[in-house]
C-alpha cells in the first residue's frame, strides 16, 4: 500500500506571505497561525532533528502551502490549517497541532505510518 504523506502550511506560497511570515514569527512567535512551521522550523531553517526524523521514515513527503494546496479544489472544501493527509485521507488539522510538540508530532506520523 502507498504511504503517501502531505504536510499543508497555514501560509501561502509567494514572497511578500514568506517574509511577513518570518518577521512575525520573530516579533510575535506565540500568536503565529502555522503551528506545523513553529514546530518543525526555525526562522532560520528546518529543525536537524526534524529534518533527521523525515530522512527516516518510508512514505512518499509531499509539502505545500495552503495555497497551493487550495489551487483548483472545490470552493466549499474547507480546512483547518496547518493539515496533514495520509492517502488522501485527513488526519490531523490545526486543532490537533496546537496540543503536540515535535516529539508528539514524529509519534503521531511513525505510529501513521506503520498501520
Amino acid at each position: 500500500m502507498a504511504k503517501d504523506l502531505l504536510l499543508v502550511y497555514n501560509a501561502d506560497s509567494d514572497l511578500k506571505s514568506k517574509m511577513l511570515d518570518y518577521v512575525h514569527k520573530i516579533v510575535s512567535p506565540g500568536s503565529y497561525d502555522c503551528q506545523l512551521c513553529s514546530i518543525t522550523h526555525t526562522n532560520l531553517g528546518q529543525k536537524q532533528e526534524w529534518t533527521e526524523f523525515l530522512d527516516s521514515i518510508d512514505a512518499d513527503l509531499k509539502f505545500l502551502y495552503k495555497d497551493q494546496f487550495l489551487k483548483g479544489r472545490a470552493k466549499e472544501e474547507h480546512f483547518d490549517f496547518p493539515i496533514i493527509m495520509y492517502n488522501n485521507n485527513l488526519v490531523l488539522d490545526k486543532g490537533s497541532f496546537q496540543k503536540m510538540d515535535l516529539e508528539d508530532l514524529k509519534n503521531f506520523i511513525s505510529e501513521l505510518i506503520l498501520k
